[in-house]
């Protein structure tokens, strides 16, 4: 009865070891920069980060996509540069 399942088990525990190997890039250690402790930098970055939470916001306030809420997006592109 071993027999019928060693082709199984065989595969079994390659799956298990292939799923033990790290590839090397993910243990080798990266460069990361150092995060910028100047208060308006900090400001900035977090402005930028929350842009798709104000953008809900206001879209749910609008109602949906009103021209206040195509307003307000052109605002935004406009402040951002772009």
């Amino acid at each position: 009865m071993t027999r019928i399942y060693e082709p199984f088990l065989r595969c079994l525990f390659a799956q298990a070891a292939w799923a033990t190997l790290t590839p090397r890039h993910s243990i080798e250690r990266v460069a990361t920069p150092r995060p910028t402790l100047d208060p308006a930098a900090v400001r900035e970055q977090m402005r930028l980060d929350s842009r798709g939470a104000q953008l809900l916001t206001v879209w749910r306030e609008a109602g949906g996509e009103t021209p206040e809420f195509v307003n307000v997006v052109n605002q935004m592109i406009t402040k951002d540069g772009g």
